[in-house]
């Protein structure tokens, strides 16, 4: 499972090119000098260790996005919500508020099965700051922003490096809307229109185009044939058979384009051909 991200690096606005401000001895001076230019990204999150500080509606959101995404989930926060209470086998829980005491103490997250515990230091590849208190996402982000590659903290695009956008998914289709955290309102509404315009048969569709190319690229050496093959399986029509429940029809159009180049090795949804 991959995750989209909408990234913020620096960017040098007189000579265009990307700054790492890690190699700048003072960066307050230079900073009047760049803007923050958003980079859309999709990660594999598979086995990483993130963090997700609070337990409330959005964090349960936030948690059941990096779940599916693999990811390896500590959820920090002396309550959750229903669903969470519910994921509990499924993440590293550790039920206390974040606070300047616990940072001092350096104590580790709650150790489960899932994935191990590691400490606030340590490891953490990504973290959300959740919590309906702003004084404790920003104890969040100031203990954390020059040490997580990726750190979030809800209602506050400045202070956060990545964003979580809207996501359309059908099947291996996934399109991601994002405003940059100026209205995830409207980057819902947007979602909302494309979905209506990408319907459930992308799924079939997508799938069955996944097996072909994989029959194409190992059948076909030649790659402006390839090319060729690519561009018809692209068609509208087949899209269209799908679209109407016709997946006999289409697979038939999908078989006389692809046969007559790979008849030894193509496969069908049933059969060899």
């Amino acid at each position: 499972m991959i995750t989209f991200f909408s990234v913020r690096p620096w960017r040098n606005v007189r000579k265009n090119k990307i700054i790492n401000l890690g190699k700048l001895s003072s960066c307050s001076a230079y900073l009047k000098e760049v803007i923050t230019v958003n980079t859309s990204l999709v990660v594999k999150l598979t086995g990483r260790k993130c963090v997700v500080v609070g337990g409330g509606q959005i964090a349960e959101r936030r948690v059941e996005t990096l779940l599916r995404a693999g990811a390896c989930v500590s959820v920090v926060s002396p309550a959750l919500t229903s669903r969470l209470q519910e994921w509990k086998d499924r993440l590293c829980y550790y039920p206390k508020t974040f606070d300047e005491a616990m940072l001092e103490k350096g104590e580790p997250f709650y150790t489960t099965d899932v994935g191990g515990g590691f400490k606030l230091e340590q490891e953490i590849f990504l973290l959300v700051a959740a919590t309906d208190s702003r004084a404790v996402n920003n104890l969040v982000y100031e203990r954390f922003k020059d040490s997580v590659p990726l750190l979030n903290v809800i209602d506050r695009p400045e202070q956060s490096s990545f964003y979580f956008p809207a996501v359309l998914e059908r099947g291996l289709l996934q399109m991601a809307v994002t405003t940059s955290g100026a209205s995830p309102v409207i980057a819902k509404k947007i979602r909302r229109q494309l979905a209506e315009q990408y319907g459930k048969e992308y799924e079939q569709y997508l799938q069955r185009m996944k097996e072909v190319r994989n029959e194409v690229l190992t059948g076909v050496s030649d790659p402006q044939k390839r090319k060729v093959l690519f561009e018809k399986l692209a068609s509208e029509m087949i899209l269209d058979y799908y679209k109407r429940g016709d997946t006999e029809a289409a697979e038939q159009l999908i078989q006389e384009i692809v046969t007559p180049h790979v008849p030894d090795n193509f496969v069908t949804n049933d059969k060899k051909y």
